[in-house]
């Protein structure tokens, strides 16, 4: 396997070296120990270069979402081959990689297979970014975009005002109705954030679209809201209105049921088992998959990705020693799991 001839492009006042490397389809693994004094702005868009400090050390920055998530892939499937290595046949254990979670799955079906995928699952570890404190997620709050559109009827507004129906005045109506279900020391939000209506001052408007952002913490929560939204959507206020309600983009949230919490104690104690610190566990507000697992059923724990900060930001970074450590933590948490576990 040779290297082609780097290409050196000038990128924020640093060099940067850009390598595109050939692998023959019988040698897919290069090692090369080599002296460097100072390693330049480096990346490849078709390897995985892993690299130690034999002698001395040095300060590797990583970007570009290896946080958030290319490191927990990384760590998925070599949990998985360490199981294979190591014989194990207690269960089947399965992979299930979406990559459109960042834009909640907007433009595809993800959801809908993904529940499909996870039927009967005894357990379900989400490799989304690790903290860098060590904490395991078993809770995240639920929500996401949600638009409700309303119909009226437009007339020229100087002319014949009186066969108008505003969309635009009841829409007015629905905000005012949805804002005061707002109760935030729950955790429960409707945010009628966009407003989008009308064609000038001269035309009563027949079409207004409400872009909405909802979260909530708990089931119980989400009900709740979808309750308020199905009420604004189906009463009006302005005769011969209707609305049109799309939630279709939530995300469900993560309950922290008791099923979460058995998993959380078990992966807690095989840290011990394997000599790593012992990990604590909390709630955030950020969504993810784990939300549909745990809808499902399934107990989950999230957040067992590579440690790290600074997610979809400049600064981002992961933690190359967590990439090891959440392997090793993956496969022996999955290899000792044992059936019942929910009951200990």
């Amino acid at each position: 396997m040779t290297p082609a001839e780097p290409e050196h492009n000038g990128k924020d006042g640093r060099d940067m070296l850009y390598e595109t490397i050939a692998f023959p389809d019988n040698a897919p693994l290069q090692c090369s120990i080599v002296e460097v004094e100072e390693y330049p702005f480096h990346m490849h868009d078709d390897v995985l270069e892993i690299m130690f400090a034999l002698e001395g050390s040095f300060e590797l920055t990583v970007v570009n979402n290896v946080l958030d998530m290319k490191a927990g892939l990384v760590i998925a499937v070599h949990a998985i081959k360490a199981l294979a290595a190591a014989g194990f046949t207690g269960r089947p254990v399965k992979c299930v990689f979406a990559g459109d979670e960042e834009n909640l799955h907007m433009l595809s079906n993800a959801k809908q297979v993904m529940t499909e995928e996870i039927k009967g699952a005894a357990a379900a570890f989400n490799f989304e970014t690790g903290f860098p404190d060590n904490r395991l997620v078993v809770g995240r709050k639920g929500g996401g975009p949600v638009s409700l559109t309303v119909h009226g009827v437009s007339a020229h507004s100087g002319n014949a005002p009186e066969k108008g129906r505003s969309a635009v005045l009841e829409a007015a109506h629905k905000i005012v109705a949805l804002e005061a279900c707002n109760d935030i020391s729950r955790g429960k939000l409707i945010n009628c954030g966009k407003i989008t209506g009308g064609i000038g001052e001269n035309t009563i408007p027949d079409l207004c679209t409400i872009s909405i952002g909802v979260r909530f913490p708990s089931t119980e929560i989400k009900n709740e809201i979808l309750d308020a939204l199905e009420q604004a959507a189906s009463h009006s206020t302005v005769p011969d209105t209707w609305a049109e309600l799309d939630t279709s983009r939530l995300m469900e949230c993560m309950d922290t049921t008791d099923g979460v919490m058995a998993l959380f104690r078990h992966i807690q104690r095989t840290a011990v088992r394997c000599g790593m610190d012992e990990p604590g566990c909390f709630q955030v507000g950020g969504l993810s998959d784990s939300g549909i697992t745990v809808a499902c059923g399934i107990p989950t724990v999230c957040a067992m990705g590579v440690r790290g900060e600074g997610n979809h930001t400049p600064t981002e970074y992961a933690e190359v020693e967590s990439l090891f450590e959440r392997c090793i933590l993956a496969a022996c948490a999955a290899g000792s799991l044992e059936d019942g576990f929910t009951e200990q």
